[in-house]
């Protein structure tokens, strides 16, 4: 029993270390690419993003992710995604200016899901766009696994 025991644990230490190295190696080559070059010389949205946004993830196929809805007047959203020929609507958020998570000198328009109506794990995510041209956003995936701990996992695009 004793052995079983001490493989479990074993494994379990290893799982969360492999998870939280794949963690900070990915955070490192997004920090360190040429989309993060993009996104800090872009600019906060001068005008509040209105409407559907088709969205797509780089380097990465997402099928049933269809885009962002925003709505300025009320500054909340919520993603689109497909599911068989039905659309659906889930994750929603609330949007306003304010720094960046990975990025403290940055000033974003962040995309927050912490609202209790999400599941907890959505919760954790913390998206960020910036303008790169009207119309054109360029967003960043972050995590937020602990408070006061941030991490980006991916960019993503969203266009009218």
């Amino acid at each position: 029993m004793k052995t079983v025991l001490i493989i479990v644990v074993t494994l379990i230490v290893i799982t969360v270390f492999s998870l939280a190295l794949f963690i900070f190696v990915r955070h490192w080559k997004i920090q360190n690419s040429d989309l993060q070059r993009a996104f800090l010389v872009a600019v906060v949205p001068s005008v509040p993003p209105d409407g559907f946004y088709r969205g797509s993830v780089e380097g990465f196929a997402v099928a049933t992710w269809k885009g962002k809805g925003f709505s300025s007047a009320t500054q909340t959203g919520i993603n689109e995604f497909s599911e068989g020929t039905a659309s659906i609507q889930k994750y929603a958020f609330k949007t306003y200016v304010t720094k960046s998570v990975v990025d403290p000198t940055k000033e974003v328009l962040r995309i927050d899901y912490s609202s209790s109506d999400n599941p907890w794990w959505v919760r954790a995510v913390v998206d960020e766009i910036v303008e790169v041209k009207p119309g054109e956003y360029l967003g960043k995936v972050c995590l937020r696994p602990f408070p006061q701990v941030s991490v980006a996992l991916a960019f993503f695009r969203l266009s009218k």
